[in-house]
């Protein structure tokens, strides 16, 4: 009888999520989902969510730069994202004497947009399953570099096809632990101006404090605009292009949501690792999470204090630090939620059904991933103190940096044309590294890393340099010498090297003390890669293996893909939660919040006063709801980084939300799901649209949008 019932216990644990769980492939939801979504109140059909015949939602929904959603919401190319997705976009275009930043900007024009180099928005157009093709000579008695080869090879084929020129890119990625294989045709438009964003004060309201956490009252939300050559084909910038027209644009509805209502988020989900064995989550919960959580603590605490000191220091660091800490908070609620519902535990009970339901072939596979671990284990803590704490060090970077120079200075047949555009290519890296420098803040940074590395590093693992410090004072010391002496800390001096440089010169590179202190660091890095480098592909090999297995035996289990910032769906409800014993989450926030939290004295809780005015005196326009404009809404969506930015969407896909973060206690969704936990966080489209026409009183965006009241 007790077998019976840890059974169905078990049972619950990885199956009763299964209903909301998930992050799905949009082009198959008509087979696997749409059934399910009509059930929870979804009023348009999959084909409305994804086409490739005819204009569809996922026309309205771009990847914005390299890590975050945005989607289009007026005819014209407007695009909405998260502040914090375009905060490092803002941050280069602010200065002390026009901190955009810290002020906000509203363009109240198409000329006033301002032209952000770099940045991209993809368009996903068409998405194949090409696995068949793929996998068609592969054999499971290929080594895994055989058979990467072999995939690298039709993969690359495929890609080649079916790109063309700029305009159109295609992809290959795969999943379920490299069992199938998707492409993806996209679209890349390449001239994008920031058109508005609320100050900081509101776009981070709530600051490290609220991160994470419910209640929330941020308006996370940013615009820019799509511009396009006379055809509405991507172009490079040209004041001659125009604004995009779209395809596609998302209606925006402020009815107001309610408890139960239906939900879907469309975005472009960055990691999560769902199918992990028990081994592999145990070195992530019991030792490479807590490794990050106290090295990144140390780097934060020393950049927080000196941001907070000088305004300067403050700009450079605030999109570095905001990632490292968003991090940094993240692992710990991981690692919460992991003890809390014991899910290491727990994924050892589900290998053993797993296992007895596969007739014992689940079992070697499980051993070997679990002894693969244990060797892997002792280089990954080292690792750990290399790529979040020695390699944190901004000069240690500054070696590889080099690497070019010196070898074209060693060649006789380097010529002077190939030397100049190095040089050039060299200067313009370093005026665009000092940009975002404080040498003064590195140096503490420098001193306290090289401390926590002396700690914890493995005799073997430890750079030369410290062979000769012997105690923390020898540290300190070093520290002083390597930036109180280096050429490659020195920017004046530095470009003046490179403007007056010949070949013999690179001596002076080559023997200088923060050259060499970076090269020692980069080669013992290097050297641990490549002793985990085997392991790593063999637990590659295995994971696909258990993968298999697990899709095979478990009939009950809906599986879907892992996220690897592909688009996805996730479909859930409006709802509030109870997390814990007495405590209880209402589904929404308000305005009401805000005047509670304002606090200029804490920095995470500034306000701007204009802002503050209109909410006191209820000058809400036709944006409040009894008494209040709505703030942020929750629901039952499985989200995960990279889903920043991401539409979230009603019944009828009409957007009311833009998603931003997800609940403390539901932190280890990207491992474990439930549903009963795990909520999403979302701007209301109340708030936004308040705070564009009322505080910001740019009037002609709101005409730009359909708003369904």
């Amino acid at each position: 009888m007790k077998k019976t019932i840890s059974f169905i216990i078990l049972f619950l644990f990885f199956h009763s999520s299964n209903a909301r769980e998930g992050m799905w492939f949009p082009q198959l939801l008509e087979q696997l989902n749409e059934t399910e979504m009509r059930q929870l109140g979804m009023k348009i059909s999959a084909e409305d969510i994804y086409s490739v015949n005819k204009s569809s939602l996922k026309d309205a929904v771009v990847q914005f730069g390299g890590g975050c959603t945005g989607e289009i919401i007026s005819e014209r190319g407007l695009l909405i994202t998260n502040h914090h997705c375009g905060f490092s976009q803002i941050q280069s275009l602010s200065s002390i004497e026009n901190n955009l930043l810290k002020n906000g900007f509203w363009a109240m024009s198409d000329t006033a947009e301002i032209p952000v180099p770099g940045l991209t928005v993809t368009f996903v157009k068409e998405i194949v399953d090409v696995s068949s093709i793929i996998l068609v000579d592969v054999s499971e008695d290929l080594n895994e570099q055989e058979r990467s080869l072999i995939i690298k090879s039709k993969s690359d084929s495929i890609e080649k096809a079916r790109t063309d020129g700029k305009n159109i890119k295609a992809f290959v990625r795969s999943f379920y632990s490299g069992n199938e294989y998707f492409l993806f045709i996209t679209q890349v438009f390449r001239d994008i101006r920031f058109v508005g964003a609320p100050p900081v004060s509101v776009g981070k309201f709530g600051g490290e404090t609220d991160n994470w956490l419910w209640p929330r009252h941020t308006g996370d939300f940013s615009l820019f605009r799509i511009y396009c050559d006379s055809l509405n084909l991507p172009a490079d910038y040209s004041k001659n292009n125009v604004p995009y027209t779209s395809m596609k644009f998302l209606e925006i509805n402020i009815e107001g949501v309610k408890e139960n209502d239906f939900t879907f988020v469309y975005g472009f989900p960055g990691r999560t690792n769902e199918y992990l064995s028990a081994s592999s989550l145990d070195l992530i919960y019991s030792q490479t999470n807590p490794n990050k959580i106290k090295i990144r603590e140390e780097r934060l605490n020393i950049w927080r204090t000196d941001m907070n000191s000088n305004d300067t220091i403050y700009l450079k660091y605030a999109p570095r630090f905001k990632t490292l800490a968003n991090y940094y908070k993240k692992w710990r609620g991981e690692n919460l939620g992991l003890k809390s519902f014991n899910v290491v535990e727990q994924k050892k009970r589900y290998e053993s059904k797993i296992n007895a339901e596969s007739n014992g072939m689940a079992q070697p596979i499980l051993d070997n991933i679990e002894a693969v671990n244990e060797r892997l284990k002792p280089l990954s803590y080292n690792s750990d103190f290399f790529v979040d704490g020695l390699l944190g060090i901004e000069i240690a970077g500054l070696s590889q940096k080099f690497t070019k120079l010196i070898t074209l200075s060693q060649s006789d047949t380097t010529s002077k044309e190939v030397l100049n555009k190095e040089l050039e290519r060299l200067k313009a890296d370093y005026r665009g590294f000092h940009k975002n420098y404080s040498k003064k803040t590195d140096r503490k940074i420098c001193l306290a890393m090289l401390n926590l590395a002396d700690k914890h590093l493995s005799q073997e693992y430890k750079p030369a340099f410290y062979s000769n410090l012997k105690n923390e004072n020898d540290i300190e010391e070093y520290t002083d010498r390597l930036f109180d002496g280096s050429l490659l800390t020195d920017t004046s001096s530095m470009m003046k090297y490179l403007s007056a440089f010949k070949k013999r010169k690179i001596k002076r590179v080559l023997t200088d003390k923060v050259y060499l202190f970076g090269k020692e660091i980069t080669g013992v890095s290097k050297l641990l890669n490549e002793k985990m480098a085997p392991l790593n592909i063999e637990l590659g090999r295995l994971q696909r293996n258990y993968v298999s297995i697990l899709r095979s035996v478990d009939k009950e289990r809906k599986f879907y893909p892992d996220a690897n910032s592909t688009l996805r769906v996730a479909y859930g409800n409006v709802k509030s939660m109870n997390p814990s014993d007495g405590k209880t989450y209402n589904f929404f926030t308000t305005t009401d919040g805000i005047l509670e939290k304002i606090d200029n004295s804490n920095p995470d809780f500034e306000f701007p006063a204009g802002l503050e005015k209109l909410i006191r005196d209820k000058d809400f326009g036709a944006y409040g709801k009894n008494g209040s404009v709505p703030v942020a809404f929750l629901a039952s969506n499985h989200t995960t980084n990279g889903n920043s930015g991401s539409p979230v969407l009603n019944a009828k896909g009409q957007l009311i939300g833009i998603n931003f973060d997800r609940v403390w206690e539901g932190n280890m969704s990207d491992y474990f799901f439930d549903e009963n936990t795990c909520r999403n966080i979302a701007m209301d489209m109340h708030y936004f649209l308040f705070v564009v026409e009322k505080y910001g009183k740019a009037s002609r965006l709101i005409e730009e949008m359909k708003i369904i009241r």
